[in-house]
Parts: structure tokens; sequence; C-alpha cells
């Protein structure tokens, strides 16, 4: 696929703004059912078929939940309260203005309930993920100021300008009409009152919220399966908004807002609680759903059915922590940016809202576990950058200092702090660093650099905690359902500050026009394909993985069967990391029958150099060294993901990519790529096949620092004889340096003789 960079940036209209959204995913969760009547279904009845959902009743789902009336209203709360006497006085006279004037004399004196009003301790903002941020004031006011003009973004990259009264109907796409809904956009009103506290920000919520309010009936969703209002994201997302904002201290309140804002958050609530007392079901939507209604009940605890909420509420959320992730902490969407953010998120706001409250510690506690191993998974694969990478139905997310953070509070992980402070947030001003800054002592630094997570299979190849660290991270995992991208043992690249090579990610949302044919194909991943096709996913996790991390090397092996019900074809790659310099990737593909048309990929940030081995010697750069002439080179491009990398303004750009292709001749057929980086001027850098049998191969490379030379499986070969996975010998002059393998049992040269009866991983010096 070619992108014309000038033409494909014009006609989106991307900007630098960077915007994490959930995003929908219809139909992915497989558990539920719909049903089939003679008669057209209202879509706000939900899903299933559950005799003992109250949203099957019409009646119930018109009165009370989408057009409840005062008397209703009223009859929800608990007005036997004592501090609720003049709404219940007036309640039994009949007079529901004074009701709702007396509702909101009350609501003053308890709004701030579980709210900070600190800009950088917003408990609930939707993309908060660990419940702070740290906006810039003056982007903020510019985003409040031009809603409070009714100009907004409403999905992705759609901008609307609206006159006096917003179209809540307006035409935002096809995911992007319910993702307007969200209300993601109207964030920077709460932020810009929280900095400046000036009332105009909260008289301009208002405003919406009352016109969204008269228009809800009047929009159409464009899924016939799915209500546009009544569905389970945009009410778990939605009225997080709406209390926010509830919650602030408006003077000009009218008494028409509260009456609306109870009408509207108690019919959420009922909404889902019917939704989710069907059953558990994994995914993001109920981790979502559950939420939100539990967030209702403690925001508005008058509710009689509050309660039922929040134990409701707790009892998903505790299930999802331990059942969604893998036992190394990472989700089981396998979406680390994104929907892993979502079920750290939300239990986590969760235990804040209910740390003083003692009958629910207990759940608080349930979440702890689950919680620090998801915040230990993201601290050993962080990048040298300080960014989340780009994988499945993910993009690129600048890590929240806030996440790490909880590691040093809530957990005491000193480890959790340093790399919040020497990674994920900006490098300080000599003048400004503390001179004893406690969560930036050697002391507290990771002292496991390369990490392997076999449960969620991602294997973090790491030269140091350095930000000019040499980082690889391996995507060998399983299938994580819908949100799943095509690819299979797929990488990415770091060095020198640099992200070198990495994942296409994904568009804005999902109404992005590339996001089937283009993100979320295996030709957008930096990994081998076959034939031009994407593997069968389900079966292209890694097996029979080898790892091995010692002092000198870092080695990781595994075989993908994606393509062999379809071609006949297996795959094994393999990646060896020759510590601090550089990264070899040698594939085997073996197949039933030859004339396969193989190609390896990689999508590279850096402008790839009429030749790629005497590329420009400006830096940071990357030597691509293959190991054979008889592969051919092609240079087309693609779009990516690029937040976060330095030189490219825009949330995405068309970025080079580099391929090898052959038409295979014989099986197995083999093939070798050295990833030498270089951080200014570009090193005399040699990449040379020595011999090959079978599926084993003798690689050298030489460089200022000698000779290495790597052999992959059993081998006799220049003087070496090797049994096992793969070994590394340095040679300077012709004498050993350092020698390293894998699995092994045997490794000779001269009087270098390491002999194991079984495989072990050793390394030894000349």
């Amino acid at each position: 696929m070619q992108f014309n960079r000038r033409d494909f940036l014009k006609s989106t209209g991307l900007t630098a703004a960077i915007m994490l959204s959930p995003r929908l995913a219809f139909g992915a969760e497989s558990t539920t059912t719909t049903t089939t009547t003679s008669a057209p279904r209202d879509p706000a009845m939900g899903w299933g078929d559950d005799p003992n959902d109250r949203r099957k009743d019409a009646a119930y789902l018109d009165k009370s939940i989408r057009h409840i009336n005062d008397p209703e209203l009223f009859a929800a709360l608990d007005l036997s309260r004592p501090e609720l006497a003049p709404v219940r006085s007036a309640v039994e006279q009949s007079d529901f203005a004074e009701a709702y004037m007396a509702w909101g004399q009350y609501w003053k004196t308890v709004a701030k309930r579980g709210m900070y009003q600190d800009p950088d301790q917003l408990l609930c903002t939707l993309e908060s993920a660990a419940a702070s941020f740290k906006p810039t004031e003056a982007g903020v006011l510019d985003q409040a100021n031009a809603l409070l003009a009714h100009k907004i973004n409403g999905w992705g990259d759609v901008t609307i300008q609206f006159g006096p009264v917003v179209d809540f109907n307006a035409a935002f796409g096809n995911a992007g009409k319910y993702g307007f809904h969200y209300w993601i956009w109207s964030r920077p009103l709460i932020q810009a009152y929280l900095l400046t506290k000036d009332q105009k920000y909260l008289a301009g919520f208002d405003e919406l919220f009352n016109q969204w309010y008269e228009q809800r009936d009047k929009v159409h969703g464009e899924e016939a399966d799915l209500h546009a209002i009544y569905y389970e994201l945009g009410l778990g997302i939605r009225n997080r908004a709406f209390l926010e904002y509830y919650c602030l201290p408006y003077d000009e309140r009218p008494a028409q807002t509260h009456e609306r804002m109870l009408k509207t958050v108690l019919g959420a609530g009922r909404w889902l609680y019917q939704e989710e007392k069907r059953m558990y079901r994994g995914g993001n939507w109920q981790i979502i759903g559950s939420y939100g209604m539990s967030h209702i009940g403690l925001m508005v605890p008058e509710f009689k059915e509050a309660d039922d909420w929040v134990k409701l509420g707790s009892d998903r959320l505790i299930a999802h922590t331990i059942q969604d992730s893998y036992d190394d902490g990472c989700h089981k969407e396998r979406v680390p940016s994104s929907y892993m953010l979502y079920l750290y998120r939300d239990p986590r706001n969760l235990a804040v809202l209910l740390k003083d409250r003692p009958e629910y510690q207990g759940i608080i506690e349930k979440f702890r576990g689950p919680m620090e191993r998801t915040l230990n998974w993201w601290t050993y694969a962080m990048p040298p950058d300080g960014v989340v990478p780009a994988i499945n139905d993910g993009g690129r997310l600048p890590m929240p200092p806030a996440l790490l953070q909880d590691g040093v509070d809530l957990f005491n992980r000193r480890d959790m702090g340093w790399v919040k402070e020497n990674i994920v947030l900006p490098p300080a001003a000599p003048s400004t660093q503390p001179a004893t800054n406690s969560l930036a002592l050697d002391r507290d630094k990771p002292k496991q650099r390369s990490t392997f997570f076999p449960s969620s299979g991602f294997t973090i190849m790491r030269s140091d905690w350095s930000r000019d660290a040499l980082y690889m991270m391996i995507n060998h995992g399983p299938s994580g359902g819908g949100h799943s991208h095509d690819d299979a043992l797929s990488f990415e690249m770091n060095a020198y500050g640099m992200a070198m090579a990495i994942d296409a990610g994904i568009g804005l949302t999902y109404d992005d026009p590339h996001h089937s044919n283009w993100y979320r194909q295996g030709k957008s991943h930096n990994m081998l394909l076959v034939d031009g096709k994407n593997p069968n996913r389900e079966e292209a996790a890694g097996r029979e993985v080898v790892w091995t991390s010692l002092s000198q090397i870092d080695y990781w092996a595994a075989t993908h069967y994606g393509y062999q019900k379809s071609l006949g074809v297996t795959h094994r790659r393999h990646v060896a990391f020759i510590k601090p310099n550089y990264f070899v990737i040698y594939d085997v593909v073996d197949s039933a029958h030859v004339g396969h048309e193989l190609s390896w990929n990689l999508h590279t940030t850096l402008n790839v150099a009429p030749d790629t081995r005497n590329p420009s010697a400006k830096g940071p750069g990357l030597l691509i060294l293959p190991s054979g002439a008889n592969w051919t080179e092609s240079r087309p491009n693609g779009i990516a993901d690029t937040r976060g990398i330095k030189g490219f303004p825009t949330t995405h750009a068309v970025i080079d990519w580099l391929k090898y292709n052959l038409l295979e001749q014989a099986a197995p057929t083999t093939f070798a790529v050295a990833l030498y980086p270089y951080p200014a001027q570009a090193p005399s850098v040699k990449f040379s096949t020595v011999s090959k049998n079978d599926r084993s191969a003798h690689f050298t490379l030489e460089s200022a620092d000698g000779t290495d030379h790597l052999l992959f499986g059993d081998l006799d070969s220049g003087g070496i004889s090797f049994r096992g996975a793969f070994a590394h010998l340095r040679l300077a002059k012709d004498k050993l340096v350092t020698a390293s393998m894998s699995q092994g049992t045997l490794l000779s040269r001269g009087s270098l003789k390491l002999h194991y009866a079984q495989p072990r991983d050793v390394e030894a010096e000349g």
C-alpha cells in the first residue's frame, strides 16, 4: 500500500492533539444473544432474552428509565432522610417545582462528596487513567472557549461548528455517532472551571446538557441493534461527565437542571443494573458499564436502589480484575494502551471512592493484587521513550505518570517511582532537579532489564534503563479477541531516544477508512508474511518458546502455525540481542510445497536511505543489514500512529516501509536481518553468512568491537562446534573475548570447551 504523505495529511486534517478514546467494538461480546420477534425490537431494551430483565417490559423501559415523571423520581429517592425533610414536605403537597428547589439547596451541601476540586486530582475525569491530570492551561482554555461557542470536536478528527443550539443527532460518523454521546469532548469545560473557577464554563456545560436532554429522543444510532443513548458504553461513560459537572458548585444552576440530571442518572443506573445483573461478560463493555453504575450509586446515594448498584458493580469489577487479566498483569484483550487502561482505571477509581467507607474495605483488598500486577506489567514493558506501544486496537499512549505514582503510593514500589521520574516524565532541567530525589536514586532503579511475560506473550529486550537504551518488544501472544490484529511474531524497536520500528497502530476512531484494509492487516506490522495473506490469528500465537537472558545476550525464539492449515506453512522466528549494540532476526519457513511468496516487513520512522547498507551518517539512525542477496528489496510506505515520536507533529503520519521479498525455491527457507542502531555517525559494520545447514545458520558481524559469530541451531562451522538453540562468540584479533549460549549442551572453539549433559544457558570469558 502506497500513501502520498501530502495528500494523506491534507485529507485527514490531523492535528497534534493527542486523544485516547474508548473505541466501539460492535458485536464484541459473543456471550450475548439477541431476541427475535416479528415486530421491530426497541434497541433500548438491551441485548439478551432474560425474562427477568425489566427492560423487556416496554412500560417499565418507558416510564421508569427513559421518560421518568416527577412522582416516579421522588418515589425513587429515600425521602425519609432527615436532611431531605423540605423535599419530602413539598412532594407530599405535590409541589414538585418547590421539591426541585429544595433538592437544589440540599445538593449544595453534599455535591463535593467523593470529588476533588483540584485540577491535578479530578477523580473520575473520563480519560484520566489514574485520577489525575496536569493540563496545559492555555490549551484547555482554548478548547473550553471553543465549546462555549459550540465548536465541538465530537469524535476523532470531526469538528462541527454549531449555531446557538447544538444538533445532538449530528453526523460524526458511524461509530462517531455513538462516540459523540460519550461526552468526552466536554472535558475541557470541567478542566477550565477547575483551573480558573470561572462560572461561565459551568454555565456552558449546563446549557449543553439541557440541549442534549431535550433532543435525546431524536437521536438515531447507525446500528439497528444498538441504541445511541441507551447502550452500555454510552451510559457507562457519559454519566461520569454529567456527574463531574453536577458535583461542581454552579451558583446559577436552575431547578430544571436538577430535575433532568436526577432523571437522567436514575434511568442510567436502572438500565445498567438490568444489563449487568444478567451475567458476567468478558470484555471492556461491562467494565465501563459496571463502574458507571457504581459511580452513580456513590454520587447519589439518596436513590433507594443506589446500594444495589454499588454492590453489583463492585462484584462485576472484582470478577473482571481477576478473570480478564493474565497472571502477569496484562489484560486478556492485549491492548495495553486502552482496554488494559480501562480495566485498571475503573476498579482503581472505585476503590478510591470506597476508601472511607468501612463496609467496602473487603472490596478494596480484592482489587489490590490485580492492580499491582498490571502496574508491574506496564513498568517492565515500558519503552525508553515512556510511550506505551500501539498494539492491536490501541494507539500509542504517553504513559500517564499517575499510574506509576500509584505503585509508590499504594504498593511502596520504588522501582515504579524511579521509572516514572526517569522514563515517563520529561527530563528536568539540571537547575530544577531536586538535590535529593528519593525516586531517582540508583538503589530504586529496576534491577531487571529484559523481561519475559509468558502468559500474555510479550518479551522485552532492553540494554539498560536509560532514555537512550536499545529496546525491543516482541508480540508472540494469543489472540485477544475482536480487538486483535492479524500479526504474528511481530516486534517494535527503540534506540537512542527514537521509536525506530513501530506497529502502525490504529486510526483515531473505528470510522477511519483504513481501519480494516490497513491497520488490522498483517502487512502493517513488523512480521513475515506468506503470499501476502494474513495468518489465522487464533493459530498464530508463539509456541515452543525459548527465552534466555544473560549479561551479554538475550535470545528468544518461537514458532507460529497461523499459515499451517491454509498454506501448509510454519514459521519460526529467532531474535538475538547482542548487548548493548544490535539485534539479529533469523526466520525459518517450512512449507509442504515450495513456490510461496515470502515478505519480510519493517515499518520505520527513519527515512530509509537509497542503500540501507550505507545510510546517511546523520543519527540517530539504523543499519538494516540482510543476510542474503537473493531477496529483492522494495520501499513502499504506510500510515502509522506517530504520537510521542520526535519529528512527527501530527498524531498519524505516512512512514517508510521496507520489504524484502522472495519467491520460495526450497524448504526450509531461511533469512536473517541485522538491525544495528547508531546514535550519531553510522559505524562500519559488515554482516555475512558463513554457512547454512537445513534450519541452522552461522553468521558473522564485523564491527569496531571485533568479529561476532552467531550460530542458530546445531552446527559445525568455521572451527566452531555447537549444539543448542543459539550461541554468540566475540573475537578480537582472532582471540576469544566472550562466549554465550542458550539452551546448549556443547560449545567448542579452540581452547573453549563447554559440554553439559542437559541443555543450559551459559556465558564465559576468553
